[in-house]
């Protein structure tokens, strides 16, 4: 069954590059966004990558699971893997649901989203260093400054009955939230999609 995978704000497909080594999956590279554009309409233009004329699972990482979320509403897949991430707005750290009420990140200029390597490698817990250095140089700030703008602002929710929830234990971007969809990696951090590859592989074959 194809699985289609959809990355970490601001990381292309290289995240996924040691997971693919042990399950082979589909990632999507992100498109540029349009201007003004909401991430459901975003997310709707994703999906046309998709073969729904198969059977298919769909895989978010991070803000890639909130993208994931959204293509529900236009694609149908056999079941959602939702890594390092929420499935519904209630979940989301309280700090960014402020934040997005303030819309401060409307103000601030491009520049401020090129994050500094140790700041980004301290908040992801990555132990793999080279790949997140890799990650980290190919970051497109405009599409950052967008992402963020989408992720502390959503407030959408995904239907439970599909999805399978993976978050570890010492994630700080996106704590985890024990629940009945909710399986724990003990000590996984915000980047276990790489430090954690074939733990990760190992969950989801147990759900295809």
């Amino acid at each position: 069954m194809n699985i289609y995978a959809i990355s970490g704000l601001g990381a292309n497909s290289m995240l996924f590059d040691r997971i693919r080594a042990v399950l082979p999956m589909q990632p999507l590279e992100w498109l540029t966004p349009e201007n003004g554009e909401t991430l459901q309409n975003y997310a709707k233009r994703m999906a046309k990558s998709i073969h729904t004329e198969e059977a298919f699972c769909l895989l978010g990482v991070s803000f890639g699971g909130l993208v994931v979320a959204e293509m529900n509403k236009f694609v149908k897949p056999e079941k959602n893997f939702l890594i390092s991430t929420v499935h519904q707005y209630s979940d989301l750290r309280m700090i960014y649901r402020f934040l997005g009420k303030t819309h401060f990140d409307s103000i601030l200029p491009e520049s401020f989203y090129k994050i500094p390597f140790s700041f980004l490698k301290s908040f992801l817990g990555a132990n793999d260093v080279d790949t997140a250095r890799k990650i980290h140089q190919q970051m497109n700030s405009k599409h950052t400054k967008w992402a963020v703008g989408q992720l502390i602002r959503w407030n959408g929710k995904i239907t439970e009955e599909n999805v399978i929830k993976i978050n570890g234990t010492n994630d700080l971007l996106m704590p985890i939230k024990q629940d009945a969809i909710t399986v724990k990696v003990e000590s996984g951090t915000h980047f276990m999609i790489v430090d954690q590859a074939e733990t990760i592989a190992a969950i989801i074959r147990e759900y295809l």
